[in-house]
């Protein structure tokens, strides 16, 4: 047994010593670049990702998010990691580890050009050779170099100093007809890209660089620095910076310097780990075919946010419309067909031949009509309600109908044809308005005027006294004589009716007792007979 304990010291002491594996070997270094450019990553194996996308910050969690709370999330990510804040020289001294390749710490690959340059070839002339680049310029940012967006190692890259020139502060943006940006000399005017007065575009093979490095700085310092708070300031549009993105995916050689400086100043470039993301911030659906180191895009189902309508058309007053189908505007999928819509038909609101949408003409809809042909009776004419006339077309849409004569005559006041007379009757006649009728009628005598009575004054009538003389008889002589009283001036007094209506009674008493007496004597006379 103790001869064993040596025994299995040595092996595990070889064990050790046994050479690191090529899965090893493909650790990302944090301290020089070690990637190869135009070599395609499609993985985060062997990076610090998953170390720092953790909790909330998991892409499971993040791709969840769209617009301004993706932009929120990844906002408080990158400025809570950044714990480290570089210097603009510093950016000038770290590019030969974080800009070198293959991990030799000696040679610098400038942007643009990717012309692997030495740290000796920098100038501060800006005439021959190379200098730093702010991808997204300080006029375009509102930034200076000292300021934290100025010194960012993410940002700041080394170019060669006449297409940094070039450039100037156009933005980035698609060129047509524009002129050739070249190196300097000690490049061998290496191209860099092409240039306009209002844009520059870089070669494919870093469009993709510049896309995810703005990406960077708008998420990072857009809260800080309000021109780096809008990605127009310095790309053309945002369709642009998605094209650029997915034309020239992460090589190796962008994830080594990644990690390089994570490793310095703490935070990541969460657009070379995760691009898709990119879509999600500006509400944008996921490429399927988009090549990513995390593979995230592959096979991705669409979600079919964002959808348009094609082939629609209105329908028309004889012709008939379609709603139009429906498709996914980021993967193009027919989602849905549309309907046919029934022509619409003339619209003829106020009736006329005349149609309101289209100005054709119509069948008229009669919508405006009057009486034409009224005709009042009268006594011996009928009369007529009149016809329904189209006010538009003119035609006749009902007829009328007819209204027995009244029969009876309209006269008018009567006109005196002959004046009546004292000694003969006059005439008076009147006319029927209708129908001309006349009616006659005799207008009598004219009766004599009366004449006044001639008066006399007279005594009133008094009944007589014992001492007034009956008319006809001599005055009693044994009687004392009355004073005859003297007229005076009043009125004669009436002799009260009641007196009249004594004498009445008076005669109809008598003739009613003779006519008694009469019949007694009568029947006595007829008694004494009998007998």
């Amino acid at each position: 047994m103790k001869r064993l304990i040596p025994l299995l010291l040595c092996i595990c002491l070889i064990l050790c010593l046994r050479p690191v594996t090529a899965d090893a070997a493909n650790i990302y270094s944090t301290t020089a670049n070690s990637g190869i450019r135009q070599e395609l990553c499609t993985s985060l194996e062997g990076t610090g990702a998953a170390d720092y996308y953790t909790g909330s910050y998991s892409y499971d969690q993040l791709s969840e998010l769209y617009g301004d709370q993706l932009l929120t999330e990844l906002r408080t990510l990158l400025t809570q990691t950044h714990t480290k804040t570089t210097t603009y020289a510093q950016c000038k001294d770290l590019a030969v580890k974080t800009d070198c390749e293959n991990g030799d710490g000696t040679t610098i690959s400038l942007i643009y050009t990717s012309y692997s340059a030495i740290r000796s070839d920098y100038i501060n002339d800006q005439t021959n050779g190379w200098n730093r680049e702010h991808v997204w310029p300080k006029s375009q940012g509102g930034f200076s170099e000292t300021d934290t967006p100025g010194c960012d190692l993410h940002h700041v890259r080394p170019s060669d100093s006449l297409v940094n020139s070039t450039r100037g502060n156009r933005l980035f943006g698609t060129v047509s007809n524009g002129k050739n940006a070249n190196g300097a000399e000690y490049t061998g005017y290496a191209l860099g890209g092409a240039s306009t007065s209002g844009y520059f575009e870089p070669l494919d093979n870093v469009k993709g660089d510049v896309a995810r490095i703005c990406l960077y700085v708008y998420v990072r310092y857009g809260g800080e620095y309000s021109k780096c708070g809008k990605i127009t300031n310095v790309f053309q549009s945002v369709d642009v910076l998605l094209d650029w993105c997915a034309l020239d995916p992460v090589d190796t050689w962008e994830m080594g310097r990644n990690e390089v400086v994570a490793a310095i100043q703490g935070n990541r470039n969460v657009f070379i780990d995760y691009p898709e993301l990119a879509w999600l911030l500006f509400d944008e659906q996921i490429p399927e075919d988009l090549v990513t180191p995390s593979g995230k895009a592959e096979n991705q189902v669409c979600e079919h946010r964002e959808t348009v309508i094609q082939g629609e058309y209105e329908a028309t007053c004889t012709g008939k419309g379609y709603t139009g189908d429906t498709y996914c505007a980021d993967c193009g999928e027919k989602m849905e067909s549309g309907k046919k819509i029934s022509a619409l038909g003339h619209k003829n609101s106020d009736g006329d031949d005349t149609c309101d949408r289209c100005g054709g003409a119509v069948e008229c809809g009669h919508g405006k009509t009057k009486l034409d042909g009224q005709l009042e009776p009268s006594c011996g004419t009928e009369g007529y309600s009149g016809d329904k006339v189209c006010v538009y077309c003119g035609n006749v849409l009902e007829q009328g109908q007819l209204i027995p004569a009244t029969g009876e005559h309209g006269f008018g006041a009567w006109t005196v044809i002959e004046e009546a007379a004292a000694d003969s009757t006059g005439l008076q006649q009147r006319a029927c308005a209708a129908c001309g009728a006349t009616e006659e009628a005799v207008i009598p005598k004219l009766e004599p005027e009366p004449t006044a009575p001639q008066t006399q004054p007279t005594e009133p009538e008094t009944e007589p006294t014992q001492s007034e003389t009956q008319p006809g008889t001599e005055p009693d002589p044994s009687q004392p004589s009355l004073k005859p009283t003297e007229p005076t001036a009043t009125e004669p007094e009436v002799q009260d009716d009641r007196d009249e209506r004594t004498d009445y009674r008076w005669l109809v008493f008598t003739v009613i007792g003779v006519g008694a007496v009469t019949s007694v004597v009568i029947v006595l006379i007829q008694t004494k007979r009998k007998k």
